[in-house]
């Protein structure tokens, strides 16, 4: 019993993707005085992996809450906001249990802007030099002691209808041509439904910012 009164949920930063590839994989990525920079065009995701746990008693299951943000900064060149639509696919946010274990069940998953709950298909801008955040939040049930990896698909680039693309994707990036600049940064926090966590510091992470430019 006081082994399970000491349950602890923790997620830790793994990496940034780009169409399911690890970024220092990425052929047009680089990594520089604590920035990633990465050219991408048309149809490409951009994705962020987590690894997350909870500790406790082996074999049971446990609830959480998840908040899991993304801050975009629309940085060059100046010039009309730029639109990001929201698509919200339910297969966006997605676990895997690392090794082999029960799969997880996701519960619910409702995306925002600027903290306000949104729709599929709807618009909403993103202004030149301006922070914009967009955020996702699930509930889940999985196993204690599992390792999990945690995908998200923030972005797809561009609209693209021949060949067909992938659209599991929260968000849409309505980017109207190549050369223009963004700031990411994403955060994931992770919240105990109905238990004590004995160690709350470590409930959140955060990734490196990554600078993106879009190319022909």
């Amino acid at each position: 019993m006081n082994f399970e009164l000491e349950q602890d949920a923790w997620i830790e930063f793994s990496t940034w993707t780009i169409n399911g590839i690890p970024i220092g994989e990425y052929e047009w990525a680089y990594y520089e005085d604590g920035y990633w920079y990465a050219d991408v065009t048309w149809c490409d995701v951009i994705d962020v992996e987590y690894i997350q746990h909870v500790d406790g008693c082996e074999g049971y299951e446990v609830t959480l809450n998840e908040t899991d943000e993304l801050e975009i900064h629309y940085a060059w060149p100046e010039g009309d906001p730029i639109l990001v639509e929201v698509l919200n696919a339910w297969c966006a946010v997605n676990k895997t249990a690392t090794p082999q274990g029960p799969p997880p069940e996701k519960l619910d998953q409702v995306p925002s802007y600027m903290g306000n709950p949104v729709g599929p298909d709807e618009e909403y801008p993103l202004p030149y030099c301006m922070n914009v955040t967009l955020d996702v939040e699930t509930s889940w049930e999985l196993a204690k002691e599992i390792d999990y990896t945690k995908e998200i698909n923030w972005l797809h680039i561009g609209e693209c209808y021949d060949p067909p693309c992938d659209w599991c994707v929260l968000f849409n990036l309505l980017v109207p041509g190549p050369e223009f600049g963004f700031e990411l940064r994403s955060c994931a926090t992770v919240e105990l439904v109905g238990d004590v966590d004995t160690d709350p510091g470590n409930n959140q992470d955060c990734s490196p910012p990554l600078r993106l430019t879009t190319v022909d």
